[in-house]
């Protein structure tokens, strides 16, 4: 019985090591893309697409990120690119749409040059990234094999108004303090929110705005003054405020028409293609008051000197923080 129990012992023993080494293993899970492209697809209406395809790229540094990046702009000089925050082990499909119509953007455009801020159509980020607002193209210093990148950041409202009224480095500063290597996080908060966003604001007030050159998509004027719809009309409010009121010159240019802000005596001078403003720097904050009390469809005028036509005012984008 014993000698029986063993050789059954040693058969069962037998059998599990046999189907050990033969049951096969399942295979294992392959490894997470590091790197993705996509050819570029026709814009909507069929149009060609602004580049010829984009890559996304998995960093680790300073934070996990995809780095998403255009083929084929270099021909303007540089290409776009995009740091979205790593989020599961493939990249975010919502930034190629924003890299296509960017794309699509800089090459309708005058030549975009860095710090260029562009103001999203309503609604275009809000399932993604709500509280964005509009993206400022900064030079990338960690340059691609393709050569000079220019980096879309997000902006929220409040932060687009203070880059205007402060300075394209001292926001770029605060908002990589906030976020490493300007890795854009969808739920990101404004830098002005908080404490800190207090201490920025008296920063921007003490220093004035040193933006002096603004692009616009349109620029017009006539017997009443400059032509404004709201975003302009926001625009030259920073522009009064933060330039004209310290004594400092501002230009907003639009293909061949030049629209130039001075400190000076009252007036005005509205040529074919450049119209100059002048005004005493301690009333430029008077001119503001009147601009931004003014209705739809009227004119903004200090003695007499009319200097805004001011057109429908629809809504601006809601300003974010606390």
């Amino acid at each position: 019985m014993r000698v029986g129990a063993l050789v059954l012992v040693v058969a069962i023993v037998a059998a599990i090591a046999w189907f050990t080494l033969r049951t096969p293993e399942a295979p294992p899970a392959p490894p997470a893309p590091t790197e993705v492209s996509w050819k570029a697809e026709p814009l909507p209406g069929g149009e060609a697409p602004p580049f010829a395809s984009f890559a996304a790229r998995r960093v680790g540094e300073p934070v996990p990120h995809w780095q998403f990046a255009t083929v084929g702009l270099v021909d303007l000089g540089y290409e776009l690119s995009v740091r979205v925050a790593a989020d599961g082990d493939a990249p975010p499909l919502w930034p190629k749409n924003l890299v296509r119509f960017l794309g699509a953007y800089v090459r309708g455009t005058e030549p975009i040059a860095p710090d260029h801020v562009l103001v999203l159509p309503a609604g275009m980020l809000d399932e993604v990234a709500p509280s964005t607002a509009a993206v400022v193209l900064r030079e990338d210093p960690r340059r691609l094999a393709g050569g000079r990148v220019l980096q879309v950041l997000p902006l929220t409202a409040d932060e687009w108004r203070l880059l205007g009224r402060w300075s394209a480095a001292g926001v770029y500063a605060a908002i990589e303090a906030a976020e490493p290597g300007f890795v854009w996080r969808a739920d990101r908060r404004s830098i002005l929110a908080g404490d800190a966003g207090a201490d920025l604001a008296r920063r921007a007030e003490a220093e004035g705005s040193a933006v002096e050159r603004t692009v616009w998509d349109e620029l017009t004027w006539g017997p009443d003054g400059v032509r404004l719809d709201a975003y302009a009309r926001a625009n030259v409010e920073t522009i009064l405020r933060a330039r004209v009121a310290y004594g400092r010159p501002a230009v907003v240019v639009c293909g061949e028409r030049t629209l130039r802000f001075a400190a000076g005596p009252l007036g005005r001078d509205l040529r074919e293609k450049e119209a100059v403003l002048t005004l005493p720097a301690d009333r430029a904050d008077e001119l503001a008051d009147a601009l931004v009390a003014a209705a739809a469809e009227s004119t903004v005028a200090l003695d007499g000197v009319g200097f805004f036509a001011v057109g429908a005012l629809e809504a601006l984008p809601v300003i974010y923080g606390d």
